[in-house]
């Protein structure tokens, strides 16, 4: 059609799209190369139907060009969006996943009980929003016997290949125990394919190269570094787990291929079940 032509003038109507799609902003409901004036479309939400449809089936490629296309260069992209896609793995971490790393304040790398890693972020646990980053390590961290439960969907390449579906992180109600204070949200287990939202995919992409380039924040470091703020009183006890791993408190980087390396011969050590 020429309305795909480079240089073609398009007038079209086009209605706000459903919040949080990526990277969609409106649906077009009719499109013309000819007409100024175009008539409303009967059956909009039909239309809008079919486009849902069609993005999702677009998104799941993954392609590099999708990550902004507000940077993107103008181009066609042919793609077959009426084959059937292989569905990306889903994994569910249980009994116990394990805090490998946080990116910032709001993200971070988890371990599942495969030493495979995935992308998360503050919004997936199960926690009040108001704890800080080191509540949350310590929580996630510093408790023996509290486990870590998520679903996530191995949709990216390189060290990282996981995204932990929104709101799966499932810290277990025993923490109450040592933090009294905390009360955990209801569990959501999602078992459903890419179960978050589009915009996470680029924003993980984002946090695995800081990972690459070792810009991360070890659990130690944000714990005894005295840098970050806590609203938590001192727990009723700790866990009696000392790491293997040497001490970090001094270091805010630390060397990623190490700390994976590390993360991997500790299989003969005593085995905590929660990070």
């Amino acid at each position: 059609t020429r309305i795909c032509i480079p240089k073609t003038k398009v007038y079209f109507n086009a209605i706000p799209a459903p919040s949080m799609v990526f990277p969609v902003t409106h649906i077009v409901t009719t499109a013309s190369h000819i007409h100024r004036r175009l008539p409303r479309s009967d059956d909009t939400e039909k239309i809008v139907e079919i486009a849902m449809e069609t993005l999702k089936k677009i998104m799941r490629h993954n392609l590099p060009e999708l990550v902004d296309v507000t940077i993107s260069k103008p181009q066609i992209i042919s793609l077959d969006v009426s084959a059937k896609i292989k569905e990306p793995l889903v994994v569910d971490c249980f009994p116990t996943g394990r805090l490998v790393c946080m990116l910032d304040e709001s993200a971070g790398i988890l371990e599942d009980h495969r030493r495979e890693l995935a992308y998360f972020e503050k919004s997936d646990l199960n926690l009040p929003s108001g704890l800080e980053m080191k509540d949350i390590v310590m929580v996630m961290t510093r408790c023996r016997d509290v486990t870590i439960r998520f679903q996530a969907s191995q949709v990216l390449d390189g060290p990282v290949k996981m995204i932990v579906h929104d709101g799966t992180i499932v810290i277990s109600s025993n923490i109450e125990r040592y933090f009294p204070e905390i009360s955990v949200k209801k569990a959501i287990i999602s078992s459903k394919p890419n179960s978050f939202d589009p915009e996470k995919i680029a924003r993980a992409n984002a946090g695995v190269e800081l990972f690459k380039v070792d810009k991360i924040l070890t659990p130690d470091y944000i714990i005894d570094s005295g840098e970050y703020t806590s609203t938590l009183v001192k727990p009723k006890r700790y866990s009696s787990y000392k790491s293997d791993l040497p001490s970090t408190a001094g270091m805010k980087v630390t060397n990623t291929a190490a700390l994976r390396n590390q993360l991997n011969s500790s299989s003969n050590a005593k085995e905590v079940r929660t990070a």
